[in-house]
C-alpha cells in the first residue's frame, strides 16, 4: 500500500523554497546559475505569495523579481482568471 503525506501549506511552502534552494546549490557547484522557474514552480511561487512560510517572505518576493521568466507569471495568472 502507498502511503500519502498530506501537508499543510505551510509545509508544502517549505518544501517548495528547500528544492529550490538545493537546485541552487548543485547548480553553484557546477558553475552555473540557477534555471529560471518552471510554469509549475511560478504557480507555486505565486501561492507562497498569497501565504508565505514565515520569514520566507523577502526570498519569496526576490525568486519572483529574479528567476521567474518575463511574461510566465501574467500568461499563468490570465489563465487562471
Amino acid at each position: 500500500m502507498k502511503r500519502y503525506r498530506i501537508l499543510s501549506r505551510h509545509q508544502e511552502g517549505n518544501i517548495v523554497l528547500q528544492e529550490y534552494r538545493k537546485h541552487v546549490e548543485e547548480r553553484a557547484a557546477l558553475g552555473i546559475v540557477p534555471a529560471p522557474l518552471d510554469a509549475q514552480q511560478t504557480a507555486d511561487l505565486i501561492e507562497l505569495i498569497k501565504t508565505p512560510p514565515a520569514g520566507e517572505e523577502e526570498f519569496i518576493l526576490d525568486l519572483f523579481a529574479n528567476r521567474v521568466p518575463a511574461g510566465a507569471s501574467a500568461i499563468r495568472c490570465s489563465a487562471n482568471g
